[in-house]
C-alpha cells in the first residue's frame, strides 16, 4: 500500500517555492517514503502568514459569480491541449448539484507540475500567448468551495502524464484558509480507485460540493460561458450533450505562427462559416438580411459588426493575438497583423470547398465586411486577394452593386452580368473592392463598342444636316437640348437590351451622359414616328419622378408637333392602347409597329 502525504495546503506551496524542498518532496514521494522531517519544521510566522493572505485573496475575492470558478476548470481543460493534438479533442464536463467534473484529453501532469502549477496561483506551464482561461488561478479557484462545507466538501484531480498517474484531493478543516489542506496518493493504477479509465494522458477535475444552484442553473450557466469557444479548439460536452457544436457551421482553421515570450508559437486563426449547398446559395444571395459578423478572442466577443450576409460570421482569434486590457479592440502588433491576413486563407480554404458560391456575391460582401473590422482598410492589401479573385469570382473582371445593375440591366441585357460581373450588395461593398476589380466607369468604357462620341449640340447638325443620319433620334435630340447633356455616346451592344438609352445617374439629368444603342430596332433603319417616339419614352423612364411630373401635360402637344402633321392620325390612334409616355416599354412599342 502506497504511502499517503496529507499536509496543510500553505505548506505544499512553501515547500513548492523552493527547489530544494520541492526536489526532496518529489524525491520522497517516488521512493513511497515520509517527507524528510526538516521539512515539517515550522517556517518564520510572517512567511505562512503572507501566504495565507494570498490564498484568502485568490480563493475568495477572485470572482463575481459562484459558479464561475466550475468555468476556469473547464478552462483549464481546454488549455491542456497539447499542440501537437491531431483530431477532434473533447472536454467532458458533469454538472449537477451536488457533483461538478471536468474531464480532458491534454497534457496530463507530472509530479513536479501538480506540486508547481496545481497549487500555486498565476503559476503555469504556459505563457499568457496560450491560454484561454481568464484568471489563471485555474483550479485553485475551486477551493472556496472547500472552505463553505469544511470536511464534507472536496476538490479531487486525477491526473496521467506518461507513466506517472497521482490523485490530488483538497478539502478544508475549517472556515479559514490556513486550514485548507491536500492529500496526495501516487501509485499505479491509482485512478482505477477513482472510477477513472484514460485510454492515454489527462487530467479530471471533480468538485463534490452542494451548490446553492439546481441542475438546470448550473448547467445552463455553463452552456451560457461555453458555448462559445471554437469547437475546433475544444469540443465541450455537458451532461452527454455537446453545446458548441452547430450540425449548420463549419470552423475552417489556418495555421499561423506567432511571436512569443518562449519564441515562436503555431496556433490556429477559425472562421466560421454555414455549411453551405448549392441549393441554398440562390436563396442566399437573394434574401439578405441584417447580419453580424463576430471577431473573437478565442470564442469571447471583442468586436461586433452588423453585416449584409443572410448567416452569422465568426472569425476567431488565437490567444497570442492579444487584447488591449478594458478595451473591446485587439493589440495592433506583428501577430495582430499575420492573424488577420490569415483571416482570408481560411476564406479561400470555405471557398474551395464550397466551389457553388462563385459567383461572388456573397464573397464580396464577405471581404468588405470582414476585412476593415481586422484593420485592413483596401482590398489590395490582402495578401490572398489575388488567388481568392480566381477561385471566387472567376473570369469576372467588374464590380457593380445592385442598384447600378438594376440600371445598366434594361440597356444591356443579362448576360453581361452573369458572366463578366461580380455583383454586390452595397455601395460601401463596391467601392472597398474597386480597388482590385474594374469600376462602373471602366465599365461603362469598355463593354460598349463606341462608334462615335458627339456633345447634343453636335449630335443635333448631324443629324439635321443628313436626313438619313438615325432619323429616328430627331425627336429625342429636340427633346434634350434643355437637359444640358455631357456628352452622347452611339454605341453598339450585343446582345441587345429591352431599352435603346441609357442615361447615367438618376437623381438628375444636368452634367449626365447619354448612350444609345444605334444596333437596337428602335434606332436603326428608316424613319418610323413609333420608334421615335418609343425612343423618347425610353428617355423618359429613366428620369426622376420631378422630371416626369414637368413633361406630363405636354406630351401630346410634344408629340404630334414634333413628329409633323403626316404622322398626326398614326399617334392619335395609337394615343388609346399607349401607357403614359414615362410609363410606356420599348416592347409594347416594338408590338405595335408590328401590328399597325
Amino acid at each position: 500500500m502506497s504511502t499517503v502525504y496529507d499536509y496543510p495546503l500553505v505548506d505544499w506551496i512553501r515547500w513548492s517555492l523552493h527547489h530544494d524542498s520541492l526536489d526532496s518532496v518529489v524525491a520522497s514521494i517516488r521512493r513511497d517514503v515520509p517527507l524528510e522531517s526538516r521539512l515539517m519544521e515550522s517556517e518564520r510566522g510572517s512567511n505562512r502568514a503572507y501566504l495565507e493572505k494570498i490564498l484568502r485573496e485568490e480563493t475568495l475575492k477572485q470572482f463575481g459569480h459562484a459558479l464561475r470558478p466550475l468555468v476556469e476548470a473547464a478552462l483549464n481543460g481546454v488549455d491542456a491541449k497539447t499542440s501537437g493534438h491531431q483530431g477532434e479533442y473533447r472536454l467532458t464536463l458533469r454538472a449537477k448539484r451536488k457533483l461538478f467534473s471536468s474531464r480532458d484529453e491534454g497534457a496530463g501532469m507530472s509530479l513536479e507540475e501538480v506540486l508547481l502549477f496545481l497549487n500555486i496561483p498565476f503559476n503555469t506551464n504556459k505563457t499568457g500567448d496560450e491560454t484561454i482561461g481568464q484568471f489563471g488561478v485555474g483550479a485553485f479557484s475551486l477551493f472556496q468551495y472547500c472552505l463553505a462545507l469544511p470536511m464534507k466538501s472536496r476538490v479531487e484531480v486525477a491526473t496521467r502524464k506518461g507513466d506517472e498517474e497521482l490523485n490530488a484531493a483538497f478539502y478544508a478543516t475549517g472556515p479559514s484558509v490556513g486550514e485548507l489542506r491536500m492529500r496526495l496518493e501516487y501509485e499505479k493504477k491509482i485512478l482505477s480507485k477513482y472510477g477513472l479509465s484514460f485510454s492515454g494522458n489527462g487530467t479530471q477535475v471533480t468538485v463534490r460540493h452542494r451548490l446553492q444552484h439546481s441542475r438546470t442553473e448550473i448547467t445552463n450557466y455553463l452552456i451560457s460561458q461555453l458555448h462559445s469557444i471554437p469547437s475546433y479548439k475544444a469540443v465541450i460536452e455537458i451532461n452527454g450533450t455537446a453545446i458548441n457544436e452547430e450540425r449548420n457551421a463549419l470552423w475552417v482553421t489556418v495555421p499561423v505562427a506567432l511571436a512569443s515570450e518562449r519564441g515562436t508559437l503555431h496556433q490556429e486563426v477559425g472562421l466560421k462559416m454555414p455549411k453551405m449547398r448549392e441549393k441554398d446559395v440562390p436563396i442566399l444571395e437573394q434574401h439578405y438580411r441584417s447580419s453580424q459578423i463576430f471577431l473573437t478572442s478565442q470564442g469571447v466577443p471583442v468586436q461586433t459588426r452588423e453585416g449584409t450576409l443572410p448567416f452569422r460570421v465568426e472569425v476567431a482569434f488565437p490567444p497570442a493575438v492579444k487584447v488591449v486590457e478594458g478595451r473591446d479592440e485587439f493589440k495592433q502588433d506583428n501577430n495582430y497583423e499575420k492573424s488577420a491576413q490569415t483571416v482570408f486563407e481560411a476564406l479561400l480554404n470555405y471557398i474551395q470547398i464550397h466551389p457553388s458560391i462563385t459567383n461572388g456575391t456573397i464573397v464580396a460582401e464577405l471581404i468588405a465586411t470582414i476585412a476593415p473590422l481586422i484593420s485592413i482598410e483596401k482590398a489590395s492589401k490582402i495578401a490572398t486577394i489575388e488567388r481568392i479573385k480566381k477561385e471566387a469570382f472567376r473570369d469576372r473582371e467588374y464590380i457593380l452593386d445592385e442598384a447600378t445593375i438594376a440600371e445598366f440591366v434594361p440597356f444591356f441585357g443579362t448576360e453581361i452580368f452573369q458572366s463578366n460581373v461580380v455583383p454586390c450588395q452595397t455601395i460601401k461593398t463596391r467601392l472597398f473592392l474597386e480597388d482590385v476589380l474594374k469600376k462602373r466607369d471602366t465599365f461603362l468604357d469598355e463593354v460598349p463598342r463606341v462608334i462615335a462620341t458627339y456633345t447634343q449640340p453636335e449630335l443635333a447638325a448631324a443629324i439635321h444636316d443628313d436626313g438619313t443620319y438615325y432619323p429616328n433620334l430627331r425627336l429625342l435630340v429636340r427633346e434634350t437640348v434643355a437637359h444640358s447633356l455631357q456628352r452622347v455616346h452611339l454605341v453598339e451592344v450585343d446582345p441587345l437590351g429591352e431599352k435603346a438609352v441609357l442615361v447615367v445617374g438618376r437623381k438628375s439629368i444636368q452634367n449626365k451622359e447619354l448612350y444609345v444603342n444605334i444596333a437596337h430596332p428602335l434606332v436603326s433603319g428608316p424613319f418610323h414616328p413609333l420608334k421615335a417616339y418609343g425612343i423618347v419614352a425610353d428617355y423618359y423612364s429613366l428620369l426622376d419622378a420631378r422630371v416626369e411630373a414637368q413633361i406630363e401635360s405636354k406630351k401630346h402637344n410634344l408629340l404630334i408637333t414634333s413628329l409633323g402633321e403626316a404622322a398626326e392620325d398614326v399617334v392619335y390612334r395609337s394615343l388609346e392602347r399607349l401607357l403614359p409616355i414615362t410609363r410606356t416599354t420599348t416592347e409594347e412599342i416594338i408590338k405595335m409597329e408590328e401590328t399597325k
